[in-house]
C-alpha cells in the first residue's frame, strides 16, 4: 500500500478499493539504529499499522473501500477470489 494516498487522493471520489492483508504469521523484527528512534517491533506490525491508516484515511475521505484478511496461502487465495470476483 505503499502509494495508496496517490490513489484515492486523484480519484475525484468516484474510487472504489479491496485491500488484501495476509495473515502470514512469518515476520522479522525491524533491526534499530543507534541514536534513532525505536522502529515497529517488525515488519508485519508496520505493514498492517500502514493498512489500517490507508484504510482509514479513505474511510475519512468518504471512499467506498472493503479489507479483506486472507488466511492460508496469500497466492491460492487471491487466485481463488478472483474466481469468485470474475464470476460474480
Amino acid at each position: 500500500l505503499h502509494s495508496t494516498g496517490q490513489l484515492y487522493k486523484g480519484d475525484a471520489g468516484r474510487g472504489k478499493f479491496i485491500g488484501l492483508v495476509d495473515n502470514d504469521p512469518f515476520d522479522l523484527p525491524i533491526p534499530s539504529i543507534p541514536g534513532s528512534p525505536a522502529p515497529a517491533a517488525s515488519f508485519r506490525q508496520l505493514f498492517l499499522a500502514q493498512a489500517r491508516a490507508d484504510f482509514a484515511a479513505m474511510r475519512d475521505k468518504g471512499r467506498e473501500s472493503l479489507v479483506i484478511h486472507l488466511k492460508g496461502k496469500p497466492a491460492e487465495n487471491i487466485f481463488r477470489l478472483s474466481e469468485i470476483i470474475r464470476n460474480i
